[in-house]
């Protein structure tokens, strides 16, 4: 697993949702904004599940990381093309994740 340049986590929001926080060393650090149609519960809805997953980010790309490493020494003896195409997604996630070229 390389490093990566973004926020460490943990990442978390607040109470209605459209700020997310880094809490690294008990110090509050602005990350990103998620905005919605005040007028529009649907998209207030909407924008607390975006903000759930944006702050579930760091760990997320962390598990795929080590599921990734793990996994591709398991897939270097397999010919199950559904196990080669899953790792090869994770590895392409992790790529976007870290606003790196696309692998295939």
């Amino acid at each position: 697993m390389s490093q990566s340049n973004h926020t460490p986590g943990p990442w978390s929001y607040g109470k209605f949702a459209e700020f997310i926080y880094s809490n690294r060393d008990d110090n509050p650090l602005f990350v990103a904004e998620v905005v919605a149609d005040i007028d529009n519960p649907q998209s207030i809805e909407e924008m607390e599940a975006n903000a759930a997953l944006i702050a579930a980010a760091p760990e997320l790309l962390a598990a795929l990381e080590l599921m990734a490493e793990q996994f591709g020494h398991y897939c270097e003896h397999t010919e199950d093309p559904s196990e080669i195409d899953a790792l090869r997604k994770a590895r392409a996630a992790i790529s976007k994740a870290k606003g790196l070229p696309g692998i295939s």
